[in-house]
């Protein structure tokens, strides 16, 4: 399979996206649709749960601050259920213990919004090692499918813990609600 846009291919892999904001959802998608991913994006945790019992994404990324149910609720019931794909935490609320609390309720990445498209790209690439799980297109891309277990957060977790630097450009993907003003000066 060929490298994508940023280094690495995420073609037919299957992608919730997990957003109350309708924004942030769109911008999302667009981006991984773009990338050759397969999205599904829903706006509340009971409505993924609902995606997850029918559709089986390869992975889930879900903002961790959402009314009724947070992601934090969300994820710990998805692993409760027995769902093993990778999840990503993406949040624009960081604080102390947060990153702790994600991984714990069963995330395997903590990322900090604004969250640079290529990095996003990459991390999904990785936690699915570019498996997807829907058929291959052709001889050229056959693979063989595996189920396999979640990686161990300690293991896997965002080796570069707080705000990421902001940029301006095609690369860069601003995601909080606070930050749709565009990057801040520096």
């Amino acid at each position: 399979m060929e490298p994508g846009r940023y280094g690495a291919s995420i073609r037919g892999v299957k992608v919730l996206v997990v957003d109350d904001d309708a924004q942030t959802r769109a911008g999302l998608s667009e981006l991984l649709e773009e990338c050759g991913a397969v999205v599904s994006a829903v706006a509340s945790a009971p409505l993924a749960r609902a995606a997850v019992a029918e559709w089986t994404p390869d992975v889930v990324i879900s903002d961790l601050e959402m009314p009724g149910e947070s992601g934090l609720t969300l994820m710990a019931r998805l692993r409760a259920s027995g769902a093993l794909m990778p999840a990503i935490a993406v949040t624009g609320y960081d604080h102390p213990g947060r990153r702790v609390e994600a991984l714990t309720s069963g995330y395997d990445i903590f990322l900090h919004k604004p969250v640079p498209p290529a990095r996003l790209v990459l991390t999904i690439f990785h936690l699915t090692r570019g498996n997807a799980t829907s058929p291959p297109s052709g001889p050229a891309e056959e693979r063989k499918h595996t189920t396999r277990a979640r990686p161990n957060p300690e293991e896997t977790s965002d080796p570069h813990p707080g705000p990421q630097r902001r940029t301006k450009g095609p690369d860069s993907l601003h995601l909080s609600p606070r930050n749709r003003k565009g990057p801040r000066k520096t």
